[in-house]
């Protein structure tokens, strides 16, 4: 049993190097490419379940990957971090509109929460709540479309390191990572990885 992890293709938001999670954005047509190139890697993989979040641009991923969506489980706990009324704006322009905020968010980033949003403590309870509610049974293969943010809590979870861990772990677009469990053991087989998968 395999868990293929793959990070949604780019979306503006991401180009544009700001703020999001809640906002509902598609992926542009570099995001596009990435989903052609996770979904030829993963061409031969028999998927019995696809686990994507609320927003679309994971949907529109996971489609270019496995278009049965009768398959699919939709997981609002998967969903990114909500940045709340910091989304769409680069550190910059957060740090000029809510100053208190950010400097608060920049000393203490693991409980303090953006304004009208969620902090990284919340989400990563939030995170990892969901992936063990996920009721994963022996001899499963399961695509997991998500965000960077969710996957970063969850390799962290998966090397029993703490939260913070999460600045060590990077997950590229148009890549998928590999996990098999081993009686509930989860072992990494892989990150970003970019082989076709037999």
């Amino acid at each position: 049993m395999s868990l293929y992890f793959v990070r949604h293709g780019e979306t503006e938001a991401n180009a544009r190097q700001v703020y999001y999670g809640r906002l509902d954005v598609d992926i542009n047509a570099r995001g596009e490419r990435h989903a052609r190139e996770a979904a030829g890697y993963l061409e031969a993989v028999a998927f019995d379940r696809v686990i994507v979040s609320e927003r679309k641009r994971t949907w529109q991923t996971a489609r270019a990957i496995c278009p049965d969506e009768a398959i699919w489980e939709i997981h609002p706990g998967l969903n990114e971090m909500d940045f709340g009324e910091w989304e769409g704006m680069d550190h910059r322009e957060v740090g000029k509109r809510y100053p208190g905020t950010y400097r608060n968010w920049c000393d203490d980033w693991m409980h303090t929460a953006p304004d009208g949003g969620e902090c990284f403590m919340d989400m990563y309870q939030r995170v990892c709540a969901a992936f063990d509610a996920l009721d994963i049974k022996d001899g499963e293969n399961i695509l997991i479309v998500g965000h960077h943010g969710p996957f970063q809590c969850l390799f962290s979870k998966f090397l029993d390191a703490p939260p913070e861990a999460i600045w060590h772990l990077k997950f590229l677009q148009g890549s998928y990572s590999k996990v098999t469990l081993a009686e509930g053991y989860p072992v990494i087989e892989g990150i970003n990885l970019r082989h076709r998968e037999e």
